[in-house]
């Protein structure tokens, strides 16, 4: 595993995979607060802002 800088560095890698992105969105929307639910969709959007948009949208 690479060392990283930050836990935020980590969290952004670690948010690249689907699955975990899923599962962390999953964990935060659970609380339902409506603060920790946007700072989780900024952190996935970060994690994925290299994707191109067809990936990030099925429709």
């Amino acid at each position: 595993m690479p060392a990283y800088k930050s836990y935020h560095s980590y969290l952004i890698e670690s948010l690249k995979d689907p699955a975990e992105a899923a599962a962390y969105l999953d964990a935060v929307l659970e609380d339902g607060e409506l603060e920790p639910i946007l700072l989780a969709l900024k952190n996935v959007a970060e994690a994925r802002r290299n994707y191109p948009l067809a990936k990030l949208n099925p429709m």
